[in-house]
């Protein structure tokens, strides 16, 4: 989302509550992630730590994820697990279940629930479907539809 949007980003960290009675260290975390001054999304996620130094990095650094991500300078393996959504108006909120891990260091189980009308609705000529867009655009995404077999 960061480039869809292309400012910075920032999280703020709202719960990083360690798990007690596991086999590695566990925290339940909660954030809230901004693309400048506008809310993207809440995720609620469970972090699984198998490496000191990831360790440090979120009880004394108390990094985002994608901060910790790249200090261990490995790209995690992503796995979709569910998606859905708040109704069916347009621009109705919706989450993802999705769990990031990199083995023997970092396994990340997170649903992340992004707020209503985060996408403006792009009203051109468009024969079928929906394209979303951000109105900081320079110029609109193409009148023509792209068709998918």
């Amino acid at each position: 989302m960061s480039a869809y949007y292309n400012v910075p980003s920032h999280v703020k960290i709202l719960k990083n509550n360690t798990v007690p009675n596991s086999e590695y260290m566990q925290y339940d975390r909660k954030i809230v992630m901004y693309f400048e001054d506008k809310l993207a999304y809440e995720a609620d996620s469970i972090l699984i730590v198998k490496d000191a130094n990831v360790i440090e990095l979120i009880e004394k650094h108390k990094y985002g994820l994608g901060q910790i991500f790249g200090h261990t300078h490995r790209s995690p393996d992503f796995v979709l697990h569910a998606i859905g959504r708040h109704g069916n108006a347009p621009g109705a909120s919706f989450w993802r279940d999705y769990s990031l891990t990199i083995p023997d260091v970092l396994d990340c189980f997170i649903r992340e629930t992004f707020v209503q009308d985060l996408f403006e609705k792009y009203t051109g000529d468009c024969d079928d479907g929906t394209i979303w867009y951000s109105s900081n655009y320079i110029t609109p995404p193409p009148a023509s539809p792209v068709k998918l077999n």
